[in-house]
């Protein structure tokens, strides 16, 4: 299940919080795991293109208001960042995994300095 919250702080020490939307993450795909040779199964679609869509259905189809997002580092992907900042126009938080490589500034993604 993916889950959806809206916060908004109201001053005082008072905030308001409410579930917005979720997602059933079904798997009905079966396949044999080419490497244990066990049957498995798989959504049609990743968590992270449902999380997109989501987004983009809460944004301009219900019309939330929203300034950031929130994800844990499941969710941190180059896509995920790009189109939350491109295409919504919107500000990210997200933890990386520790075995990420980041730049810190434009300059430096141009000039291929990346740094853990």
């Amino acid at each position: 299940m993916i889950s959806f919250l809206y916060h908004t702080d109201l001053g005082k020490s008072q905030s308001i919080e409410l579930p917005v939307s979720y997602g059933i993450v079904s798997k009905p795909v079966k396949y044999k795991d080419p490497v244990t040779n066990t049957d498995k199964r798989r959504c049609e679609v990743t968590k992270n293109e449902l999380v997109r869509e989501r987004l983009k259905i809460l944004a301009h189809k219900n019309h939330i208001k929203f300034s950031t997002v929130l994800w844990d580092t499941w969710y941190s992907s180059n896509d995920n960042f790009e189109f939350v900042h491109k295409d919504l126009k919107k500000h990210f938080v997200g933890a990386l995994k520790s075995n990420r490589l980041v730049a810190l500034s434009k300059s430096e993604k141009l000039e291929g300095k990346f740094q853990s």
